[in-house]
C-alpha cells in the first residue's frame, strides 16, 4: 500500500467516528446501568438477540437458495450484514472484557469477517448471474425460464 498522509479532513471525519462510537457506548453503558445489569451483561444478550436472528436468517436463506426465490439476494445481504454486526459486536465485548479483566484480545478475525461480508453483498448487488438465477430482468421467477447459455459454467 502507498505510503499516503491524512489529510486534516481525514482526521476530522476520523475524530468525529470515534466520537459517535464513544457517545453510543456511552449511552450504552448508561442505560444497561439504569437496568441493574453491566455492560459486559449488556453486550451479551445483544450478541444472543444477533446470533438468534442470524440462525433464523441463515434457516430462511438455505430456503430461498435451494427453492430458488427471488428472496434469496436480500435475505443473504440481511444474514450477511447481521453476522457482520454480531462480529463487531464480539471485538467490542473482547475489548471490554479485556480491558476489565485483562484477557488479551486478538481481532485478527474482525478484518477478514468484514471484507469478506463486504465482498459478497457487492457480488449479490450488482452480480449478473444472481440476477439471473433468482430474480430476472423482467421480473420473472427462475422456474419460468432457463438460464442464458453465456452464464453456464462448462463441467
Amino acid at each position: 500500500m502507498a505510503d499516503r498522509k491524512l489529510s486534516k479532513s481525514d482526521y476530522e471525519k476520523l475524530a468525529d467516528f470515534r466520537y459517535q462510537l464513544r457517545k453510543f457506548l456511552r449511552f450504552s453503558e448508561e442505560a444497561a446501568q439504569r437496568k441493574g445489569i453491566t455492560m459486559l451483561q449488556y453486550l451479551l444478550m445483544l450478541e444472543f438477540l444477533l446470533i438468534c436472528v442470524r440462525l433464523v436468517l441463515s434457516g430462511y436463506c438455505v430456503w430461498a437458495f435451494f427453492g430458488q426465490d427471488r428472496k434469496f439476494p436480500h435475505t443473504f445481504i440481511a444474514m450477511s450484514s447481521v453476522m457482520m454486526a454480531t462480529v463487531l459486536v464480539d471485538a467490542i465485548v473482547l475489548q471490554y472484557a479485556a480491558a476489565r479483566d485483562g484477557i488479551p484480545a486478538g481481532d485478527q478475525n474482525l478484518v477478514v469477517v468484514l471484507a469478506a461480508g463486504a465482498l459478497w453483498i457487492a457480488y449479490m448487488l450488482i452480480s449478473q448471474r444472481v440476477r439471473a438465477t433468482f430474480v430476472g430482468d423482467d421480473g420473472e421467477d427462475y422456474r419460468s425460464r432457463r438460464v442464458p447459455r453465456e452464464l453456464v459454467v462448462p463441467p
